[in-house]
């Protein structure tokens, strides 16, 4: 149990066979269907692709190891078009999503309760009430000045703020061409009926690319029954 994540990904852990034995030489894969890392790129990826850029944000967010990528190398395959690196799923990358996902869905339907439930669109519009007093708190807590908007993405609310370039020097619009805060997470919690955040701030470069840091808060949360904000440890304290 110490290599999982936490206690939800053992309960609606199963570990599937993506691959069939052939030959000694050929064995069997198996994989877990409560991989976080893998099923973060897979959320994101969609149906589509993702630019080596977005990977390496989505590699960012999940505190992936470092190899991550290429230790996971066969699920891809990676295109490069004008300078831009493409990654989509390989063969072997879509029979691991639709085994794993799949056998991961029937067993977290099960424990929902236990985890997660989707978010609502009267949650999002409580949420969208309450942004004004976020962000004086986000002021209060930095000095920053933002404007932020919600909306529901994949059944999770998505905060982020208006580009905050123009409350910077001369010298740092040479450095960034996009500054944002952006909450990760978005995920409501049904046994506390809380909403979950984890704050980034994020940057994105002029000659491309782009990075990010935490932002104030470790975590932050909003109480459905109450619409507070609720902080979590601040960060360096």
């Amino acid at each position: 149990m110490k290599n999982l994540d936490n206690i939800d990904d053992y309960i609606s852990e199963k570990r599937v066979t993506v691959k069939r034995r052939y030959t000694d030489n050929h064995p069997a894969k198996i994989r877990s269907t409560a991989a976080r890392i893998r099923s973060a790129v897979f959320s994101a990826m969609g149906d589509g692709v993702l630019t080596e850029e977005e990977m390496i944000d989505v590699l960012k967010i999940t505190n992936a190891h470092k190899r991550w990528l290429k230790r996971n190398s066969s699920l891809f395959q990676v295109k490069e078009e004008e300078g831009t690196k493409f990654y989509k799923l390989s063969k072997f990358g879509n029979r691991v999503k639709i085994r794993t996902i799949s056998q991961k869905t029937a067993t977290v339907n099960e424990t929902k309760t236990l985890n997660e439930s989707e978010a609502t669109p009267e949650m999002l519009l409580q949420v969208q009430q309450a942004l004004p007093d976020l962000e004086k708190l986000i002021q209060k807590r930095s000095g920053v000045k933002v404007k932020l908007m919600a909306e529901m993405k994949r059944e999770k609310i998505n905060i982020h703020s208006d580009n905050l370039i123009g409350q910077i020097g001369p010298l740092g619009r040479t450095v960034f061409k996009a500054i944002n805060v952006y909450f990760w997470g978005g995920d409501c919690i049904e046994k506390t009926n809380q909403i979950w955040f984890n704050p980034k701030l994020s940057y994105e470069h002029p000659s491309g690319g782009s990075n990010g840091s935490d932002f104030i808060w470790q975590s932050l949360w909003f109480k459905l029954d109450t619409n507070e904000w609720v902080e979590g440890r601040l960060l360096g304290r």
